[in-house]
């Protein structure tokens, strides 16, 4: 969270926030609800209102989304992103190149999509969908009641979350579940290997 301490611009005057030209690096403070964000260069965004879209631009940029910014749609696109949400129902959408997504605590009923390329996901949140998509992603799940669907790609999935569905998808996997035997309950964790040959399974 070091980008944090950047100087941010802040914007109250237009629903279209345009960030300026690429390579840039401007840093920008969105208090706009509904405001579409669109960003050029190696941006990093801060957004603290609702019903927001932010489109990235296709270098790497930054995104953190607070939790007073429910029903935000978080685009990525061909850099290698950092999207961060604290936000209730925001939909994250990795896309293209090696993005770092994070879903903290308070993050409920988000849906993650990783996209093309090389992903790290980190979900803290319960009751959230994850879409790894291609490639050879790393999941990490700490909540419960969350979808987990890896896709194609050498994929490893780490799970510590209660009532999780986890899908390895194509291509050789590793799975390990940590949900069950941590929290000694007698509600498992559902594991669907389907086309996941071979696989390294551990409990």
């Amino acid at each position: 969270m070091e980008a944090l301490n950047f100087d941010l611009q802040r914007f109250a005057i237009v629903p279209t926030l345009l960030t300026g030209e690429d390579g840039n690096g401007v840093r920008y403070w969105n208090t706009i609800p509904g405001a579409e964000v669109i960003g050029f260069g190696n941006t990093f965004f801060v957004n603290h209102r609702a019903g927001c879209v932010i489109q990235c631009s296709n270098v790497d940029s930054h995104v953190y989304n607070d939790t007073v910014a429910p029903n935000v749609v978080i685009n990525g696109d061909g850099g290698n992103d950092y999207l961060i949400n604290d936000g209730t129902n925001v939909k994250i959408y990795g896309n293209g190149g090696q993005d770092k997504l994070y879903n903290h605590e308070l993050g409920k009923n988000t849906k993650i999509y990783g996209g093309a390329d090389d992903d790290y996901i980190d979900n803290r949140a319960d009751k959230v969908f994850i879409d790894a998509g291609t490639n050879n992603d790393y999941v990490w799940n700490n909540g419960e009641n969350v979808d987990v669907t890896c896709g194609s790609g050498d994929d490893t999935v780490r799970n510590s979350g209660l009532r999780a569905v986890i899908n390895g998808g194509d291509d050789e996997d590793s799975i390990r579940n940590y949900g069950f035997m941590a929290q000694h309950s007698t509600v498992a964790t559902k594991m669907i290997l389907l086309k996941t040959l071979p696989i390294t399974f551990q409990w």
